[in-house]
């Protein structure tokens, strides 16, 4: 498919190596005739000039494409990783479930401050749009419990430099429940804590409501076709 999209002009590159991949780059949790398959493909692709790297163990793997990168690129504007990378950005949970980001609220510098709204989840993401930008740094944690039940554990912290109100921090523990790639369901409680323009603050979600019993989880059911 690459071959051919590079023949008809559709793309302007094409790969110069491919390795099988897989559960650290040497497929793992691919049965052998899936392997045998991928083997016989790449081998094939040999012929046009492109390497195929296939070495026993991920520490090898990663030299091989270290020496690779750095024979054809001398300057380059930006790497990209897809997938899980493990050869690319190493192995552990950080690696599958950091997040990193730069938020930006473009056009909003003109709204009143007394249009924000001063409630925990609504006001640490709308208030980028006060600020101008953000930064937003996160990781999760997941892992299986038994059969379908899993379980997760995250925090995220939103920054705004400059702001009287730059510094928020959520964390939520999630008992979850997956029937299929169709169908799962979640319960559990979120901790926030923030620097609000009323003050510092910090609360437990779901809050108590007088009309229903105490200690009620948030629940989300997510239905997928």
């Amino acid at each position: 498919m690459e071959d051919y999209l590079f023949k008809s002009k559709a793309i302007k590159s094409k790969s110069i190596s491919y390795s099988i991949g897989g559960k650290d780059e040497i497929g793992g949790q691919i049965d052998s005739r899936g392997i045998d398959i991928i083997v016989y493909i790449a081998n094939d692709a040999t012929d046009d000039g492109i390497i195929f790297i296939n070495e026993p163990t991920l520490k090898e793997n990663i030299s091989k494409k270290v020496d690779l990168f750095r024979d054809k690129s001398d300057t380059y504007a930006a790497y990209i990783n897809i997938g899980g990378g493990a050869s690319s950005m190493g192995k552990g949970i950080f690696k599958d479930t950091a997040k990193v980001g730069l938020m930006l609220g473009l056009g909003g510098r003109d709204l009143s401050s007394l249009s924000t709204i001063d409630v925990p989840l609504a006001y640490p993401r709308l208030a980028v749009y006060y600020n101008g930008w953000g930064v937003r740094l996160g990781v999760d944690y997941i892992k299986t419990l038994a059969g379908k039940w899993s379980g997760l554990i995250d925090g995220d912290l939103f920054l705004y430099p400059g702001s009287k109100n730059g510094l928020f921090y959520e964390s939520k523990i999630l008992l979850i429940w997956t029937n299929n790639s169709q169908l799962r369901i979640m319960a559990g409680y979120k901790i926030t804590y923030g620097k609000y323009p009323f003050g510092s603050h910090w609360q437990i979600v779901p809050p108590q409501l007088p009309t229903l019993p105490p200690g009620l989880p948030m629940i989300d059911i997510q239905v997928s076709w």
